[in-house]
């Protein structure tokens, strides 16, 4: 009497990709369900200024917070004059380069 063929595939891997597409679909809906309204609704406009209205706060929130950010970069020459990182902290001097005599 032959034998029964057996299957090779691990019989684990149906379970798993419901699994994991019952996840990706509650992930899909609670973001559907929780995000802000489309553009296509009546209240993008309000959408836009709800967001405009949060980037400015946290603009002046940042303005606040630290005091460096309404400096110009010009301003800031001394860090560029005395590298954090030099010992001494004294500017770096380029290399000297010697001509060749031919």
């Amino acid at each position: 009497m032959p034998s029964p063929t057996k299957s090779t595939e691990p019989k684990g891997k149906l379970p798993l990709l419901l699994a994991s597409v019952a996840v990706l679909a509650g992930l899909l809906l609670w973001d559907r369900l929780s995000g802000e309204q489309s553009p296509e609704s009546g209240t993008a406009k309000h959408t836009h200024a709800a967001m405009r209205d949060r980037a400015a706060d946290a603009a002046t929130s940042s303005a606040r917070s630290e005091p460096l950010a309404n400096l110009a970069l010009g301003d800031l020459h001394d860090t560029i004059d005395r590298p954090l990182f030099e010992k001494g902290r004294r500017p770096v001097k380029p290399p000297i380069i010697q001509p060749v005599k031919a």
